[in-house]
């Protein structure tokens, strides 16, 4: 019987990397399939797991290269916490480990861009030719931005459909410098990451679509601002009360409904609202009804508590619809959380030689063999 190969990992680093992931220890030795003791054992120094193992652990589960179990002292360069210079350390202990993997895997988006263009290619990147301010009037930076992407109402009552509008907008988005990818994320909406080349933007791919279209622009706002963001579900007070927050929050929603024209629009029916009134509005604009509502707060026709009393009413109705649906292809999937510009990108480098079937398939995320069909998909949509 051959020998089990033990891997001399550094517990020091393997201590740090499940901290830096919000990870704990019985919950990570549930997910690489071990007793409790074996990880505690682990991280005392008097147990090391196998080579197999420790490949799982660190590609599958920390998102780290193998060799980082090896250094003698952590690799800070790593650490999820520079990934966010500006934002609130207590918002970042708030977040989960799923979010956490998603902020990792979007890093490794965006040097995969540096590695295929070195420069963003975008001719007018709005991050470079947009700068705002939270002192700025929201509805003075939403003009602008509405402006920026070219849409009026003309423009939203065409979209058929709340997919459609996040279409436009992500696609707008990226042609102006911006990638943006749909990721699973736990209790967050989505995130940004700022950057001089090549910010990016994710959003909770199990959200609704209406939901993700906020979260875009809120994001984009942020990154306008120069302000790192990871965007809770239920963001905590001091966080949401902050200028900054107020100020991304207001813009993002006077871009999707000015609250002046719709003012203007229903101004003898607002008053009067009900939810049928609301649905029909947040259909015009493809926005969610919660966007809708605020806007009929805001203008002192409702109050807070009918708010928090509709939007409770309308999450569980969300979340029921969800488990109803099902879970689309394999490569409808995929396409939808990476973009078609990024997965082009990546295709074209390949053709022209640039980059290597190794690269395309890390790239990706896929088998290379699958390529062929990942192309079909994409070019069938």
């Amino acid at each position: 019987m051959s020998k089990t190969i033990r891997a001399p990992i550094n517990p020091d680093i393997l201590e740090w990397a499940l901290k830096d992931l919000n990870l704990s220890p019985e919950d990570f030795a549930q997910k690489i399939n071990v007793k409790p003791d074996t990880v505690k054992n682990w991280l005392n120094g008097d147990l090391e797991p196998t080579y197999k193992q420790l490949e799982k652990i660190a590609y599958k589960i920390l998102k780290l290269p193998l060799v980082a179990f090896f250094l003698a002292e952590q690799p800070e360069n790593l650490t999820i916490k520079r990934k966010f210079r500006t934002l609130p350390e207590y918002l970042l202990d708030l977040t989960s480990y799923k979010t956490r993997i998603a902020i990792k895997m979007a890093d490794f988006y965006r040097s995969a861009l540096y590695e295929l263009f070195g420069t963003n290619p975008s001719s007018n990147s709005i991050f470079r030719e947009v700068k705002l301010t939270p002192e700025q009037n929201p509805s003075e930076a939403a003009q602008q931005l509405r402006n920026e992407f070219n849409f009026d109402i003309d423009v939203q009552k065409k979209f058929r459909n709340g997919y459609e509008a996040f279409n436009y907008y992500r696609e707008t988005l990226e042609t102006k410098g911006i990638y943006l990818f749909q990721l699973q994320l736990e209790g967050d909406r989505g995130f940004c990451l700022l950057d001089n080349e090549f910010p990016v933007i994710v959003v909770n791919s199990g959200d609704s679509i209406n939901s993700k279209i906020f979260t875009l622009f809120h994001e984009l706002i942020h990154i306008l601002i120069e302000s790192d963001d990871i965007y809770k579900e239920v963001e905590p007070s001091p966080y949401l009360e902050s200028n900054t927050e107020i100020f991304c929050n207001q813009t993002a929603s006077e871009i999707l409904v000015p609250l002046g024209e719709l003012a203007e629009r229903y101004s003898g029916s607002l008053r009067y609202w009900d939810e049928d009134l609301v649905l029909q509005i947040a259909k015009e604009y493809s926005v969610s009804k919660e966007v809708i509502f605020l806007k009929i707060v805001s203008l002192n026709y409702s109050s807070e508590a009918d708010y928090k009393r509709l939007k409770a009413k309308w999450d569980k109705e969300f979340l029921e619809n969800r488990k109803k649906r099902k879970g689309g292809s394999y490569y409808v999937n995929k396409i939808s959380a990476l973009g078609r510009m990024y997965i082009n990108t990546v295709i074209d480098s390949y053709k022209r030689g640039n980059i290597n079937d190794v690269q395309v398939s890390n790239y990706l995320g896929i088998k290379f063999t699958n390529l062929p069909k990942m192309e079909a998909e994409v070019f069938a949509q």
